[in-house]
């Protein structure tokens, strides 16, 4: 019995190792080639794409402004006159007071004048600029108190204050209202506008009242400093009573430079020889009242140089008369 079940397992073993045998090995899958570093892939050039059509690009030069100009740009700016305050320009006048507004070095000069009386006069004096609504000045303002002789000469000026301040505005009636804020002088007072500018002298006016009179004065005659002195008096009388400095320019140009051309060779010889001594001595005045008064005394006319002297308006007028001479047929 052992012996057939040896025999048994013996001829099983041998049909497994048989039907092992006739299995076919399995097919081994061929290892994945390794990747390449991430530093080689890079390196690898990609496959080259049809070439795009390339755009030139061109840009167009940009200008640089010349050196300085800029600045002479931003300068021309700023010289430019503003002429926005132009409208307050000449006289303004409720009941005794007068209110003269003319240009000024730097802006524009304001003169009220209040006639207290026959013999006194209270007068401020302010240097305004343009502000947006009105003329504005801010402690500059001078007050003073004139009194005067039977002849019309100052006999006493009394400075009440030099920083004042006040603004001068246009209203919707047209009518320009006084703000001064020192005293509040001007509280309800409405100036009417009179006028905007003087009429110019005629030619004629020019020639008997201004050039004849610097002409007339002969050099190494007796004399000769107080007739400079008479003479000076007269031009500032002519630039004040005919308030210059707000006459109509085009048309003082024009008679001024008419009234020279109008003169003899010998004439304008004449005046241009004493101009330039007649402007100094004025200048001086205006500068320097005390250190020139004698002169004026000896030839009988301090008194009423200094009446002008006083006047900011008669001054400016005086300014204007001196400039426009010296550039007599110029162009403006």
């Amino acid at each position: 019995m052992k012996k057939i079940i040896s025999i048994l397992l013996v001829i099983v073993m041998i049909v497994s190792l048989a039907a092992c045998g006739a299995k076919k090995p399995a097919e081994t899958a061929a290892p994945a080639a390794p990747e390449a570093p991430a530093a080689e892939a890079a390196a690898e050039p990609a496959k080259e794409a049809a070439p795009a059509e390339q755009i030139e690009i061109v840009e167009e030069p940009v200008e640089e402004p010349a050196e300085g100009a800029t600045a002479q740009t931003e300068e021309a700016a700023d010289d430019k006159p503003n002429t926005e305050g132009d409208i307050f320009l000449g006289v303004w006048e409720c009941d005794r007071a007068k209110l003269t507004i003319a240009k000024g070095d730097d802006g524009y000069k304001c003169y009220l004048t209040w006639g207290g009386s026959a013999s006194e006069t209270a007068t401020w004096e302010y240097d305004c600029w343009y502000d947006g609504f009105g003329l504005s000045s801010v402690e500059t303002g001078v007050h003073r108190v004139l009194t005067y002789n039977e002849d019309g000469a100052i006999a006493n000026e009394e400075v009440v204050f030099t920083d004042g301040a006040a603004s001068f505005v246009i209203g919707d009636d047209g009518n320009l209202v006084w703000n001064e804020y020192k005293e509040e002088r001007g509280e309800g007072m409405a100036f009417v506008h009179t006028c905007s500018s003087k009429p110019a002298p005629d030619p004629a006016d020019f020639i008997e009242e201004y050039f004849l009179f610097i002409s007339g004065i002969e050099e190494g005659t007796a004399g000769v400093s107080l007739k400079k002195a008479r003479a000076a008096c007269s031009v500032m009388n002519f630039a004040a009573v005919n308030e210059l400095c707000i006459t109509d320019y085009p048309s003082f140009r024009d008679n001024l430079l008419e009234g020279f051309e109008e003169l003899s060779k010998e004439e304008q010889e004449a005046f241009d020889a004493n101009l330039v001594d007649i402007t100094q001595l004025i200048d001086d005045c205006v500068v320097n009242w005390e250190a020139n008064k004698g002169t004026f005394e000896d030839a009988g006319v301090a008194d009423l140089m200094y009446v002008f002297l006083s006047d900011p308006i008669a001054v400016l007028s005086w300014d204007m008369l001196k400039s426009n001479t010296f550039t007599m047929g110029n162009g403006d």
